[in-house]
């Protein structure tokens, strides 16, 4: 491997679990010592023997399954960048049961890494941190993880499986290529390099808004099935704003897709960043993640905060172009009409969207929704979501 990015984290959990026994020992008496091991010994984690090469606390297990899976799993069906990583990953995990080595455990990768010993293509992937695809999952296994050693960052999550479908997975497991690219595989390996510490930088980089690693580049261009798979995961329930991924899907070809570094440009990019902030608060972004964008998206500081027009205008002439070339001659003409018609009813911005809302009113969110559903193949939407357009 080219780089340790374990090597400056040792994990404290050894000497913090010594201070704390002994001064149960001295307070309270050794029989609080032993209830104490019993239940140490239950939970994940180092409870006693020191990895030699490493010199990390940990358990037999552990010792074991990174031997097994850095003798089995090399070059490029490697899942580790070093045995440190290994260790560090395998305290935090469940050990689970030897007789029955299945789900997001020690035991069931182990088994892996066993079998990897004759059919490494087959077996070193699931032997791996996230155990996909027999070990649970990648989201399962990174939740575990994030829990366990970065708990503020995943302490903000709503639901940590459910945000998780929206992080790219790459399938596989690339050491070397996901170190610092935006996907699960990126955040898995970040996870490794914590070692108990919840302040080092790996937590930033292993969490779902990454920073300095884990990141999209700069100039990166979104693309639908990311948003998607974002906004779905993130906008859910009361905070949803499309039936279906193929809604989104559909609604994402009429927009411009703009750069995922948009903040307020009327993108797909734009709208991606706010799918993902959805995670911590639905409550906020998911409107501005919408089809609409709710003028955040959009034409924010234009002096008639109609920014929700331009949008409508696209997924409408996109969708149900017959009738929107009988009604306007371009774009501008579209969004002047709307302005004018709909600036009590939806035009302007922070009028908010959602599926709750917008299927039942006499607004411009209602019209948006089913020139959606015309983007997507509904042959009588267009009807609804022309402008002069009515609901029943």
């Amino acid at each position: 491997m080219s780089f340790d990015p374990t090597a400056p984290f040792v994990s404290r959990r050894p000497f913090l679990l010594m201070g704390w026994l002994s001064v149960l020992c001295l307070s309270g008496g050794c029989t609080l010592l032993i209830g104490a091991e019993k239940r140490v010994e239950e939970e994940p984690g180092a409870t006693g023997p020191i990895d030699e090469e490493t010199q990390i606390s940990t358990n037999d297990l552990c010792i074991e399954y990174c031997d097994e899976v850095m003798d089995h799993c090399t070059g490029g069906n490697a899942v580790y960048a070093s045995r440190s990583s290994c260790i560090n990953t395998c305290n935090a995990l469940p050990p689970g049961e030897a007789a029955e080595p299945s789900g997001n455990t020690v035991q069931c990768r182990l088994r892996r890494a066993r079998g990897a010993a004759s059919a490494p293509d087959e077996e070193c992937v699931a032997a791996g941190p996230g155990g996909d695809p027999s070990c649970g999952s990648n989201c399962e296994a990174w939740c575990e993880l994030l829990e366990h050693e970065c708990p503020d960052d995943a302490e903000v999550l709503a639901d940590c499986e459910a945000t998780c479908e929206g992080i790219a997975d790459r399938g596989g497991f690339d050491v070397d290529g996901s170190y610092e690219r935006d996907d699960i595989q990126c955040r898995l390996i970040h996870l490794g390099a914590v070692g108990g510490d919840p302040e080092s930088p790996h937590c930033g980089h292993a969490r779902y808004i990454a920073s300095e690693k884990c990141i999209p580049e700069s100039d990166a261009q979104p693309t639908c099935q990311d948003y998607c798979a974002t906004t779905m995961a993130n906008c859910r329930g009361s905070h949803a704003v499309y039936d279906t991924e193929d809604d989104c899907i559909a609604a994402c070809g009429a927009l411009p897709l703009g750069r995922l570094e948009d903040r307020v440009e009327n993108t797909i990019g734009c709208r991606s960043y706010h799918g993902r902030s959805s995670s911590q608060d639905p409550g906020t972004h998911c409107d501005h993640a919408s089809a609409t964008g709710d003028g955040h998206c959009g034409d924010a500081t234009g002096d008639e905060n109609t920014g929700n027009c331009e949008s409508y205008c696209r997924l409408f002439g996109a969708g149900c172009s017959d009738e929107f070339d009988a009604a306007f001659s371009g774009l501008s003409p579209c969004v002047e009409a709307c302005e004018n018609t709909f600036d009590d009813r939806g035009a302007a911005n922070d009028t908010f969207y959602s599926l709750r809302t917008a299927r039942d009113e006499d607004s411009l969110q209602c019209r948006v929704y089913f020139a959606v559903k015309a983007l997507a193949g509904d042959d009588e939407a267009c009807e609804k979501a022309s402008p002069s357009g009515t609901y029943d």
